[in-house]
């Protein structure tokens, strides 16, 4: 049997693209995101599952529910398009946080 590789450019890193500028696909991102879901009052919960992820609310309660064993580009993915189709309110944000959502809600024209 034929043994296959994969050539994969060493010291890149996988990115998302915005209208400006392009998001890095990491913790650090994963736990900004997440940040700026909270502050909007949503509660984040990864789950097992066969489903894509999205949010809900459940008895008033603002859920998001995101496939865990989704890879972390996909989490990402997931939480950029649920803030992209929420309203925000941006007086509970902070300076870095309303950049990134301005930045986010940009990229939806592209």
């Amino acid at each position: 049997m034929p043994r296959l590789s994969f050539s994969v450019p060493l010291n890149t890193k996988p990115k998302l693209e915005t209208r400006n500028k392009s998001m890095r696909l990491n913790r650090t991102t994963q736990e900004k995101l997440q940040a700026i879901l909270k502050t909007q009052d949503y509660s984040i919960r990864y789950e097992k599952g066969n489903f894509k992820g999205g949010y809900c609310m459940v008895m008033q309660e603002k859920m998001i529910i995101i496939n865990k064993f989704f890879p972390l580009e996909s989490k990402i993915s997931t939480m950029v398009e649920i803030i992209r189709d929420l309203e925000m309110d941006m007086g509970k944000l902070t300076e870095n946080q309303t950049k990134l959502v301005e930045q986010i809600k940009e990229g939806t024209d592209s």
